[in-house]
């Protein structure tokens, strides 16, 4: 009889092993988004004027924006769109890339929407938001 249990709580023991690690990956990365969060809310993420209004059109949309239609609302190039797209990414603004019809479409993460809308942790001039308005 104790050799049948054995087997089982070492089977139970790696499942909870594996839950565990789980847990510790999801622990880690929820410290790091927290801890992104403080250096946004103390205003250590500078955007440029043009990052700025790349970021407002996604902060205004309420679907997913190809590069292309992003262009189009502000006078530029797809090219340059992406570029400033992918400097908000490396500043670490949540933007949500999905891919249909060989087309990049781009979305804001409703949180940080939220987040940005009672905090402006962006520090997003106000300048900017008038001549985008």
């Amino acid at each position: 009889m104790r050799d049948a249990i054995a087997p089982a709580i070492e089977s139970i023991k790696e499942e909870l092993d594996e839950h565990l690690d789980s847990i510790n990956a999801n622990t880690a990365e929820l410290q790091t988004n927290y801890e992104y969060l403080c250096e946004l809310a103390l205003g250590k993420v500078n955007l440029t004027l043009r990052e700025q209004e790349v970021f407002l059109v996604l902060y205004t949309s309420d679907e997913p924006l190809t590069f292309r239609i992003m262009a189009k609302r502000l006078g530029l190039t797809a090219y340059v769109i992406k570029d400033h797209v992918d400097a908000l990414i490396i500043k670490g603004v949540p933007i949500i890339k999905r891919y249909s019809n060989d087309e990049t479409l781009v979305l804001l993460d409703d949180a940080f929407k939220n987040l940005q809308a009672k905090e402006n942790v962006l520090g997003i001039n106000e300048l900017v938001i008038k001549s985008f308005i």
